[in-house]
């Protein structure tokens, strides 16, 4: 993979936004969309890939699509899914890492110190 796309994979993640990430599987041709850009062997990839590349930042997961006669893996890299729990109690004691090994990015409220603090709660 070419560095530029490394870092727009790398950048997208660290700011929260999904990327696209497009392969040609026989040509080894790849792309990667986000929001603000396009980067890449853009201009030699069919436009029908890239219209369902752009299609695909609002879905999850990996699929193929077929276009003049080649191949394309298009892989999203979604953002995290967010939790946000209520409460600092016990139960959110076991949830939350749970929650964090699953992916999610957890957000824990409640304004008591003497049961949302770290050393409740250290991560």
């Amino acid at each position: 993979m070419k560095r530029e796309l490394l870092v727009a994979l790398v950048a997208a993640q660290n700011e929260k936004q999904p990327a696209v990430l497009v392969r040609g599987l026989t040509t080894g041709k790849q792309c990667v969309i986000v929001r603000q850009q396009d980067l890449g062997d853009i201009g030699d990839i069919n436009p029908i890939v890239i219209d369902a590349a752009r299609a695909a930042l609002n879905a999850d997961g990996a699929r193929l699509i077929e276009a003049d006669g080649e191949r394309y893996l298009v892989q999203t890299l979604a953002i995290p899914a967010k939790m946000i729990v209520v409460g600092a109690v016990h139960i959110a004691q076991s949830l939350i890492p749970m929650a964090r090994q699953l992916g999610y990015e957890v957000l824990l409220i409640d304004p008591r110190t003497a049961f949302a603090n770290a050393e409740r709660f250290p991560n």
